[in-house]
């Protein structure tokens, strides 16, 4: 059920970010300067996965990105981040995908005092430049 799930998420999820024919938006400068104009899709979405590092799960969801040029956002939980998870890191950024910090694992920061909130954020980001 989880992995049709995800499957069907990411499918949404590429049809959804699809644009139409380009747009475009020229401008011109005075000075003698040029300007750089790039493509301004119609339609942009958001694609991010919460839970991982994982060194067999997280490879199947890139292979379904890489296969319709997708990129994501993965928040990742410190305590998955070691160098088992690693490759699969490397492989997230070289496919151009954004890493975002979830916190050290699962626990709700809501039931954290603040001390406790900032370890776990600046733990996990400590271990996401170690490995990045």
């Amino acid at each position: 059920m989880k992995k049709i799930f995800l499957f069907s998420l990411i499918l949404i999820a590429t049809f959804a970010c699809q644009s139409s024919p380009e747009a475009t938006s020229s401008g011109t400068s005075s000075s003698s300067s040029s300007v750089e104009v790039y493509p301004v899709p119609d339609k942009l979405c958001a694609l991010t996965f919460d839970d991982g590092p994982d060194a067999t799960l997280t490879p199947k969801v890139l292979d379904k990105l890489a296969k319709y040029n997708v990129v994501a956002t993965f928040f990742m939980i410190g305590q998955k981040i070691n160098s088992t998870t690693k490759p699969v890191i490397d492989r997230i950024t070289n496919m151009g995908c954004e890493i975002g910090n979830h916190s050290s694992g699962y626990d709700s920061l809501t039931g954290m005092t603040v001390e406790q909130m900032i370890a776990s954020v600046s733990n996990t980001s400590a271990v996401i430049e170690q490995y990045t």
